[in-house]
């Protein structure tokens, strides 16, 4: 075998095919390449709203109880809008019926003091406190108390009246006044007011027979309240089964489960559990007898 011819020709066809490639990869590339397809242009309402919206928080709505004890008293004062009291009293005379002087102590209980009318106003003054208190003897008490004569008895009414502590109390100890009403032979009914401003439905009968959290409203602190001396304007409305107060026109009590009981006289009171003496003030007394049904 011619062994040189053969790699002559192997060569040429390597050489030829070389030039081939070399021609081929400097021609100039004609075909364009296809454009990638656009992403469509945004519109407005393609994209979402950023800006934040807000609901409203509802105007918080009164306590459902302060509501019924509104709706309950005003249906007695509009009944009575047009009438003039069944008895009023506005202290200018000194004679108009409550007592006056020093009641001194009767060796029992524990009522000290003195009462009386001064400058267009009714006042009782308890004495310190030297007494034992009923339900703890280790207490010392001295209360005074003042009724109408003859008396002014309740059932269903309606009363306003204006009350103070003549100068401003800022002793630790427990001082007070009440109005009392429905004072039968072994319970009694009324509302204490202190001089910090605490209201509270006030009775000797058994609390558990009828006061509750479902049916009790007791303020301990009445923002509208007068510690300087000032009148504070009670209204009490008893009908039935309920009764309401305001001071100053905030709702204060409300109770719609009273046992039944008794008409009672109307009456004053201070308690004192402080060492010094201790006096309030009382003003235009109103009193409206509602219907009994």
């Amino acid at each position: 075998m011619n062994t040189d011819r053969t790699c002559k020709i192997n060569w040429g066809v390597y050489v030829s095919c070389l030039l081939l490639l070399l021609t081929s990869a400097c021609q100039p590339f004609t075909e364009q390449a296809t454009p990638p397809t656009p992403f469509p242009s945004p519109t407005a309402t393609s994209i979402p709203s950023l800006t934040p919206t807000f609901t409203p928080i509802p105007s918080p709505t009164p306590d459902l109880i302060i509501v019924q004890a509104q709706t309950f008293m005003n249906l007695s004062l509009e009944s009575i809008a047009d009438k003039p009291p069944d008895y009023q009293d506005d202290f200018s005379n000194p004679h108009s019926g409550w007592p006056v002087g020093a009641q001194p102590y009767n060796d029992s209980g524990h009522e000290d003091g003195i009462v009386g009318y001064e400058n267009g106003e009714y006042f009782i003054t308890a004495a310190e406190a030297k007494y034992p208190h009923e339900n703890d003897p280790q207490l010392a008490v001295t209360c005074q108390s003042a009724f109408h004569s003859p008396k002014v008895t309740v059932w269903n009414f309606v009363m306003a009246v204006d009350a103070r502590f003549p100068t401003l109390d800022e002793s630790e100890y427990w001082r007070d006044w009440q109005m009392k009403f429905w004072e039968e032979s072994n319970y009694y009914y009324g509302v204490l007011i202190s001089p910090d401003g605490q209201v509270s439905f006030h009775t000797s009968a058994p609390p558990e027979t009828f006061l509750d959290s479902n049916d009790r409203l007791e303020t301990t602190l009445v923002s509208s309240f007068d510690y300087n001396g000032g009148l504070n304007h009670l209204v009490v409305v008893a009908d039935n089964s309920t009764i309401a107060m305001t001071l100053n026109g905030e709702v204060v009590v409300y109770i719609d489960n009273l046992p039944p009981r008794e008409p009672g006289p109307i009456g004053f009171v201070v308690c004192n559990f402080s060492p010094t003496p201790f006096r309030a003030q009382w003003d235009n007394l109103k009193i409206w007898r509602l219907p009994d049904q």
